[in-house]
């Protein structure tokens, strides 16, 4: 099961998100405060694998620090992975360094395009359109693809169980003279969740959005009154975050980053005009709502 919980949402005070992925638990971005949040709710400090930064402003990062040194307070002995814009390493390598957590973390700089895996699960990066002098990063989450079989038409079909392991690792079988197709008896699944960071909109995100099972996108301001704001400062309106959705054919969208301006209700309100005009097929959260995919 994937669990997302957001540990808050307000832009320029702190953004972060907590990732529960059948057991790997990892943060997108790490702003300020959201280490008591974690230790206070009880949602595993210790079993943190992995923190993606997307940038450098302070409401995406700053707590880095306290996260690593209270881990090394409570004894925790596992290893933290930090990922984030190459141009930055140094800051984030300085992060470990204060915080006393040498050998308890290691930071990795990535570029837009560039991939890894940690704990079965391939990282990839994208650049955002944000902030004119320095790299900002989103990054796509995605597991190895899985074949999910449909039982019910096996099963109607009398197809012993002894065959169905073989579609299932994607192999032809045969039976009762005719050649089963594991296309035909299955569906290929993959979970696949894309985060934004800060951004305008841009072709980059389009392309890492598509098809997600979740997108996790800034919605910084309502609507067209702050259109001018928001591209001004790299950010998205409402309608914009909501349309990038509808094109990339996300099935659930959870909208964050909101300004102090403006309250869940509102963006929500907002958030539904744009997706009844365009899609019904995308279920919506925003701000403080969890989400849980199958």
């Amino acid at each position: 099961m994937l669990r997302v919980i957001p540990l808050s949402d307000k832009a320029v005070l702190s953004t972060s998100i907590l990732i529960d992925w059948d057991g790997v638990k990892f943060l997108l971005d790490a702003g300020p405060g959201i280490t008591n949040e974690i230790y206070n709710r009880n949602l595993g400090l210790s079993k943190i694998q992995l923190v993606t930064i997307s940038h450098s402003h302070i409401d995406h990062f700053w707590d880095l620090v306290p996260l690593l040194w209270m881990r090394r307070m409570l004894g925790h002995k596992g290893t933290v992975q930090i990922v984030c814009p190459e141009n930055d390493i140094q800051l984030f390598e300085w992060c470990v360094k204060v915080s006393q957590a040498a050998g308890l973390a290691n930071v990795t700089g990535i570029k837009p395009g560039e991939r890894m895996e940690v704990s079965g699960l391939c990282i990839e990066a994208f650049e955002a359109n944000h902030a004119k002098d320095q790299v900002c990063l989103g990054y796509m989450i995605y597991e190895q693809s899985r074949r999910k079989l449909r039982t019910e038409m096996l099963e109607k079909k009398g197809v012993p169980a002894e065959l169905w392991r073989k579609l299932a690792e994607g192999k032809k079988v045969h039976f009762k003279g005719e050649d089963l197709n594991p296309e035909d008896y299955s569906i290929i699944k993959q979970r696949k969740v894309v985060y934004s960071g800060d951004t305008a909109p841009c072709k980059e995100l389009d392309e890492a959005a598509r098809n997600a099972s979740l997108l996790i996108v800034e919605a910084t301001f309502l609507d067209e009154t702050y259109a001018d704001m928001a591209h001004e400062y790299g950010h998205m309106i409402v309608s914009e975050a909501v349309n990038t959705a509808i094109r990339a054919k996300a099935r659930n969208l959870l909208l964050t980053h909101r300004s102090l301006r403006h309250s869940v209700d509102e963006v929500r309100l907002e958030a539904n005009k744009t997706i009844k005009h365009g899609s019904e097929d995308i279920e919506l959260f925003v701000g403080l709502e969890p989400v849980t995919i199958q």
